[in-house]
């Protein structure tokens, strides 16, 4: 699978944190063996969306990759958030998934979850659903799968 990166970072951070977690992202990819095609960095503070989310959707309509992978969204304002969800409609347009990456707990090693649009909600749901058909995935029979 194709994958697009994007990091965001705070204004006030230096690059080493770019680095880092876009460093976390490439490794998380390579564990998937999913091929990374493009890198975008937002910084939190700037403009709302960010150049990198901008240069990303751009990217998305000439299907340059199958996925984006972030590795977070609480810079994002979280899960319920209005940008995540028009994030996830305009990917979903482009047949491109929104891959979480994260640590859960005191857990070093990372899990993903794809987040999803379902009827009018926003959902996160285990990797599997990237096996399925895209008809599948953004339709609401996913609804059986939690």
């Amino acid at each position: 699978m194709r994958v697009a990166l994007l990091a965001k970072v705070r204004r006030d951070c230096d690059q080493c944190d770019v680095d880092l977690q876009l460093r976390m992202l490439r490794s998380f990819a390579d564990v998937h063996d999913w091929l990374v095609t493009r890198e975008y960095v937002d910084t939190a503070g700037g403009e709302f969306p960010g150049r990198g989310t901008n240069r990303m959707m751009v990217d998305a309509s000439k299907n340059w990759f199958d996925a984006v992978l972030v590795a977070s969204l609480e810079g994002y304002g979280g899960l319920k958030s209005a940008f995540v969800r028009i994030v996830v409609d305009r990917l979903a347009k482009h047949r491109v998934s929104l891959v979480c990456a994260h640590q859960e707990g005191g857990d070093s090693s990372l899990r993903a979850k794809v987040v999803l649009r379902v009827e009018s909600k926003v959902v996160e749901l285990g990797l599997s659903i990237l096996d399925r058909p895209w008809s599948e995935r953004a339709s609401s029979r996913v609804r059986r799968w939690f």
